[in-house]
């Protein structure tokens, strides 16, 4: 959650440098901004769960299957989205934008 790489479907560009003090604070932050925006999880209307290519490409980096990526997710997720996952065990599929993150992108909160 601290590398971006310029496209729409990266976690959020930081407006400030990180520090020994502020590391993990800024990770946790990171994780909360990424996993409650559509980059990060989605439900799609058709009740999809769509995730991230990020947790599909670094999959052994967030627990190696789906149930342990799910779980990932959990710790950072906020109410709506965890009433959203409730009682689900996989991950419908991966989606990812590499559009660039341009200011007159029109696609929402930056």
């Amino acid at each position: 959650y601290a590398v971006n790489c310029a496209s729409w479907g990266c976690p959020n560009l930081l407006g400030r440098a990180f520090t020994a003090n502020s590391l993990e604070e800024m990770l946790e932050q990171g994780a909360r901004n990424y996993i409650n925006h559509e980059r990060g999880v989605a439900v799609s209307q058709a009740g999809r769960l769509i995730l991230s290519s990020i947790y599909d490409w670094f999959k052994a980096d967030f627990g190696h299957d789906d149930e342990k990526v799910l779980a990932h997710i959990r710790r950072y997720a906020g109410p709506e989205l965890l009433a959203r996952l409730d009682g689900r065990s996989k991950i419908d599929g991966y989606d990812y934008d590499w559009t660039l993150n341009a200011p007159d992108r029109n696609k929402g909160d930056y």
